[in-house]
C-alpha cells in the first residue's frame, strides 16, 4: 500500500503542481495579450495600469445609458481604444465642463465606426441633435479594410438606434470564470516553455519579442503583440489602400460640413507598429508603413497624429501602452484627450 501511494503521489504531485502554478500566475482579469498567450513573464497576475483618480468616475454619456440626449458638443465613435471607460481618451476629454460628451457604444455598431457614422449620416441623427465635432477612432489593424468595406448606402435612424440601446441593456454578460481542472493548465504550461524557443510559441496568436531597452515598468525588454498587427501589414502598407482610406475620411467629412459638423480622425497606432522601431532583432519583422504614407496625404478633416504625440512622450513616460494588453495605458488617453482639446478649442 505504501509503494502504492508512492507511486500515485509521483504522478499526481507534479499535476498538482502545474495547476497551483496556473492559478497563481494566470487570471482572467489581466491584460488581453497575458490572457490570450497564456503568458507567465515572471511577475503573478500582472494588473492593468489603473488612474485612481479617474476610476469610477465617468464624465460622458454612451447611447445606450437610456438618458435623454442633450445638446451634445462632441460625439465620439470608435472600437476598442473607445471603450476604455473611465480611463479612456473622451472621459478625461469630458473633464473640461465646457464639453458634452456623447459616445456610440461599440455594442451597437459591432466594431465598425466607420460604418455607423456612414449609417448616423444617412438618417436623421445629426438632424435631431446638436453635434459640433465627431472623433472618429480606429486601431491600425483594421484601418485600411474599414475603408474598403464602408457601405454607404446603408441608414440608421433615431428610433431605430434607442432600440439597439435598449436591446444591449437586457443582454447579459457570460462571465469566464478560471476552473481549476480545464484546458487552460495544459496551454499555460505548454506556450510558456515554447515562447523559450520561438517569439509565437509556435501556434500561439501572441508575440513575444525582446526590445532594446525597457519601456514597461512591470517587465523586463519584452514587446507583447497579437498576431493581427502583423497580418494587417500587407493590406495597410498598400499606398493604394491608405489613399482610399482619406478619400473615404474626405467624403464623410463633406458629408459631416453640410450637417454643420467637423470630423476628428483619431487613428490608434498598432502596438506592433508603434514599437517597431525599438525591437532588438526588427530584421525578421516587415515594416510599418501605414503612417508615413497617411501623414503626407492631403486631409479636409482635422487629423490626431496619435503615433507621433506618443513618439514624443517615450522616452520620458514608461507604459504607453499596457504591458499586458493590445491597448494603451490611462496615461496615453490623457495625452490623447489633451490633443483633441487642442482641435475643439481652436475651431469652437
Amino acid at each position: 500500500m505504501k509503494k502504492f501511494l508512492v507511486k500515485i503521489s509521483i504522478i499526481l504531485l507534479p499535476i498538482v503542481f502545474i495547476h497551483l502554478l496556473t492559478h497563481v500566475f494566470y487570471t482572467m482579469d489581466q491584460g488581453d495579450l497575458l490572457r490570450v498567450g497564456y503568458i507567465w513573464d515572471g511577475l503573478p497576475k500582472t494588473k492593468l495600469i489603473m488612474d485612481k483618480n479617474m476610476q469610477g468616475k465617468r464624465n460622458f454619456t454612451r447611447v445606450s445609458d437610456k438618458k435623454p440626449y442633450i445638446k451634445n458638443t462632441i460625439l465620439t465613435i470608435g472600437d476598442s481604444f473607445s471603450e476604455l471607460d473611465s480611463f479612456g481618451y473622451q472621459n478625461y476629454l469630458g473633464e473640461h465642463k465646457s464639453l458634452q460628451i456623447l459616445h456610440i457604444d461599440q455594442r451597437i455598431h459591432k466594431n465598425d465606426p466607420f460604418q455607423v457614422l456612414s449609417n448616423l449620416l444617412n438618417g436623421d441623427f445629426f438632424d435631431s441633435l446638436d453635434v459640433k465635432f465627431v472623433v472618429l477612432q480606429s486601431v491600425e489593424r483594421y484601418i485600411t479594410g474599414r475603408g474598403l468595406n464602408l457601405d454607404t448606402s446603408k441608414k440608421i435612424t433615431m428610433s431605430e438606434l434607442n432600440l439597439l440601446a435598449q436591446k444591449i441593456n437586457t443582454q447579459k454578460g457570460n462571465e469566464d470564470k478560471y476552473k481549476f481542472f480545464s484546458n487552460r493548465t495544459l496551454k499555460f504550461t505548454c506556450l510558456n516553455f515554447l515562447y523559450l524557443f520561438n517569439d509565437k510559441a509556435y501556434y500561439s496568436d501572441v508575440y513575444k519579442t525582446k526590445l532594446n531597452n525597457s519601456y514597461f515598468t512591470s517587465s523586463k525588454q519584452n514587446l507583447l503583440f497579437i498576431y493581427d498587427d502583423l497580418d494587417a501589414i500587407k493590406m495597410n502598407n498598400d499606398l493604394i489602400n491608405v489613399i482610399n482610406l482619406n478619400n473615404v475620411l474626405n467624403n464623410l467629412n463633406r458629408k459631416l460640413i453640410k450637417k454643420g459638423v467637423k470630423l476628428i480622425f483619431l487613428p490608434a497606432p498598432d502596438k506592433y507598429d508603434f514599437y517597431y522601431e525599438k525591437i532588438a532583432n526588427k530584421e525578421k519583422y516587415p515594416k510599418p508603413l501605414f503612417f508615413e504614407y497617411f501623414n503626407k496625404l492631403p486631409k479636409e478633416y482635422f487629423y490626431i497624429d496619435s503615433k507621433s504625440i506618443l513618439n514624443d512622450s517615450i522616452m520620458s513616460n514608461k507604459d504607453i501602452y499596457q504591458y499586458g494588453d493590445t491597448h494603451w495605458s490611462p496615461y496615453t488617453s490623457k495625452f490623447i484627450s489633451s490633443a483633441i482639446y487642442r482641435i475643439i478649442d481652436n475651431n469652437k
